[in-house]
């Protein structure tokens, strides 16, 4: 409920996670992420969250948890950071779960302000270099927002 404590410390977490995306960029993420699905084939949902695992935006062509899937973004993404960095690999690019029924990637975006992960769910219809390809893209404007 609006009243609860729980309530406030979700409230203030979600400002944070809108302080460095106007109303404007927030449009413009959704519009990118839009693209993307349309573009893509195989491709049946995208989430844009914060590091945190907060949603920012989605897409998808059949309804899913997008809290669920920002927060394993989130997670996901840490793990690929701390795989990257012990193994002497640098900074994590993306990281890819390769399964029967299809593909996970996850993206890191690096903004001036904050850091976002893209997470993509594919089907095994969709061409694994084609998903790569359109998610870095995709990294590349959202992080010029």
């Amino acid at each position: 409920s609006p009243n609860s404590p729980f309530w406030n410390v979700y409230n203030n977490c979600l400002k944070d996670v809108f302080v460095s995306f106007t109303s404007e960029n927030l449009k413009k993420a959704q519009a990118e992420v839009d693209l993307f699905l349309a573009d893509v084939a195989g491709v049946q949902a995208i989430v844009v969250a914060t590091v945190d695992g907060f949603s920012v935006v989605t897409a998808y062509r059949q309804e899913v948890d997008s809290s669920r899937l920002a927060a394993i973004a989130s997670s996901m993404s840490a793990m690929g950071e701390v795989v990257a960095l012990e193994s002497g690999l640098g900074k994590m690019q993306s990281v890819i779960v390769d399964s029967e029924r299809g593909y996970v990637l996850v993206r890191g975006v690096e903004r001036p302000t904050d850091s976002l992960v893209i997470k993509v769910l594919a089907d095994r219809s969709a061409l694994l270099g084609m998903v790569l390809h359109r998610a870095s893209n995709c990294a590349k404007r959202l992080a010029s927002l």
